[in-house]
């Protein structure tokens, strides 16, 4: 099996990277040790050859089955998902990980995809830029003159924020279930819709809000955010960050310039 990884973890044959995700449903199938799998089980004597002995596939999938194993950590998304703007074709820049794994942010083109393909930059950098520039303007006189002239709202924008990063939760859970062959497509679709449905609702909800309610408490007082940022449910910080900023303007690399270049994003600031 290593002999299919270079010295980067990546696969020689598909070029693919081996997560652990991966690695863990690789090393739990029947198939590495010449055994047939339905739905998870395994059911039988394969045609091939295996790597490994039934007996050590038995003992792996006691191991890496054990509940006590597993983590309640969501897998890391895209806090600016649908806030970037390709400065060439003004077309919304996409999440898509390069071959690496490296999340990043493309302007994509083809089919589905209105792009030129002439952007992309990694997420990483470009989220901590854009996050320190939000913290920044919380304590701006500007933005609390901004937030006077409108009226508080109440706290529903961050119950329905909580309910999305909840359900999300729960569709990020279903999905390992089912890769893991512990339910079944049928069960996973019949899961998947009610919470879509639910997701769907609690999006259109949040985008008829203004987006005060999610600054509550962090006009002037950017250091608290600061300290408790890491451990806020996604769609809070989106929500947060969506309260402030409009959008982003990303422009092209340099040529020969291999580094992050921060002059190259433009934030549009709400008003």
């Amino acid at each position: 099996m290593c002999r299919d990884l270079d010295d980067r973890g990546i696969s020689t044959v598909t070029g693919a990277p081996w997560t652990p995700h991966v690695l863990r449903r690789m090393l739990m199938s029947g198939r590495i040790s010449g055994q047939r799998q339905h739905l998870g089980e395994i059911v039988g004597p394969a045609e091939w050859q295996g790597i490994i002995t039934p007996a050590d596939t038995a003992r792996l999938r006691s191991v890496l089955g054990d509940p006590r194993r597993r983590t309640n950590r969501s897998p890391r998304r895209y806090l600016l998902a649908g806030m970037l703007r390709c400065s060439l074709c003004g077309a919304t820049l996409v999440a898509r990980p390069k071959m690496d794994g490296r999340r990043a942010y493309v302007c994509a083109k083809g089919p589905g995809f209105a792009g030129c393909g002439g952007i992309s930059t990694l997420a990483d950098d470009l989220e901590s830029l854009i996050v320190e520039a939000v913290l920044y303007r919380l304590d701006t006189p500007a933005l609390a003159h901004r937030l006077s002239k409108q009226a508080t709202q109440t706290t529903e924008a961050s119950v329905i924020a909580d309910a999305l990063a909840a359900d999300q939760a729960r569709l990020d859970e279903l999905a390992e279930l089912f890769g893991d062959g512990e339910i079944r497509k049928v069960e996973w679709l019949k899961a998947r819709r009610r919470i879509d449905a639910r997701v769907t609702a609690n999006k259109k909800k949040l985008s008829r809000m203004t987006y005060t309610s999610a600054l509550d408490g962090y006009v002037g007082n950017s250091e608290t955010l600061r300290k408790m940022w890491t451990d806020l449910p996604l769609a809070r910080q989106q929500a947060i960050v969506a309260a402030v900023l409009d959008h982003v303007v990303a422009s092209p690399a340099l040529k020969g310039r291999n580094r992050f270049d921060p002059k190259r994003f433009m934030p549009v600031w709400r008003r």
